[in-house]
């Protein structure tokens, strides 16, 4: 006797359960915002590490009782954090977040202000994370799209000066695009891109970046072969100066940041510590101060 049996299978195909499906994430405004949101915790800063940056140098050398953790010893090979801050892959690994999120955003059906706010923090992150490895590696590719399996991904990296405008580029985005929009602390808003921008023209208008002047004052820098990945080769150091005092004043006129700069006399004891507790807590109107937070 020959038995024949069957069974359906289609209950095998499920859906897993601590994570969404692309088509659900860029369908759902909710679920796109997470995507954003999650992009963020590339974000760091040596404080809330326990490594002050000074260790990442030979200014000192910090001990946390048990082992030292930083030893001046910081390298691509050798990032020295455990959230992998300064480690080239990982900053990476955020930028591609970012340009995934803007081709799925193109089609997106919800909301157009919803996409057009996640897109202004996109801008910021994407300038953000490039803007780590430019100051911690010189000129960088600039990527601002998605690679996929069958791309060549032999790509050059770009000059100092060609990095510094690609970065300002994506900060203006986000600073339109942010405009008007009520942003909360920790994510990016209009202030936290211009901010930015006005932080990476300060840099790129140094001595350090201007190549004429840093060769004079460092043979290691006058032997390098490819002084375009450090800096300007070329070009009106004071234009660049210039540059950085308007982006600057731009942020000091936005007319929202100073925290009880308006006072009359010295506060009592009691209140000038209490100001300094705000300040430093970011509350009570000392988060007037804060234009972009990690928490």
């Amino acid at each position: 006797m020959i038995l024949v049996t069957s069974c359906k299978k289609d209950f095998l195909n499920t859906k897993p359960l601590d994570r969404a499906a692309a088509e659900a994430t860029w369908s759902d405004a909710n679920l796109s915002e997470m995507f954003v949101t999650d992009i963020y915790n590339g974000v760091s800063e040596g404080y809330l590490q326990q490594n002050s940056l000074d260790n990442q140098t030979d200014n000192g050398l910090f001990n946390f009782g048990r082992q030292s953790i930083m030893e001046s010893n910081i390298s691509p090979d050798n990032p020295g954090d455990r959230l992998g801050t300064f480690e080239w892959g990982n900053m990476y690994k955020r930028i591609r977040a970012t340009n995934v999120a803007f081709r799925n955003l193109a089609t997106a059906p919800f909301d157009p202000g919803i996409v057009d706010r996640l897109k202004g923090e996109l801008y910021f992150q994407r300038a953000y994370y490039h803007n780590q490895l430019l100051r911690y590696y010189g000129g960088i590719p600039i990527i601002k799209f998605d690679y996929g399996l069958d791309q060549d991904y032999s790509i050059a990296r770009n000059t100092y000066e060609e990095s510094v405008n690609a970065i300002i580029s994506d900060l203006d985005s986000s600073a339109l695009l942010l405009d008007g929009k009520s942003m909360p602390q920790g994510r990016a808003s209009k202030a936290a891109a211009m901010a930015l921008k006005s932080r990476v023209l300060t840099y790129a208008a140094s001595d350090l970046h201007d190549m004429p002047t840093a060769k004079a004052k460092s043979a290691t820098i006058n032997g390098f072969s490819n002084p375009e990945l450090l800096g300007y080769v070329s070009g009106d150091q004071n234009a660049r100066w210039v540059a950085a005092k308007a982006a600057s004043k731009a942020v000091i006129d936005l007319g929202v940041f100073g925290y009880k700069l308006d006072l009359a006399a010295p506060e009592t004891k009691e209140d000038a510590i209490a100001n300094y507790t705000n300040l430093a807590l970011s509350r009570n109107g000392g988060d007037k101060d804060a234009i972009f937070g990690k928490y």
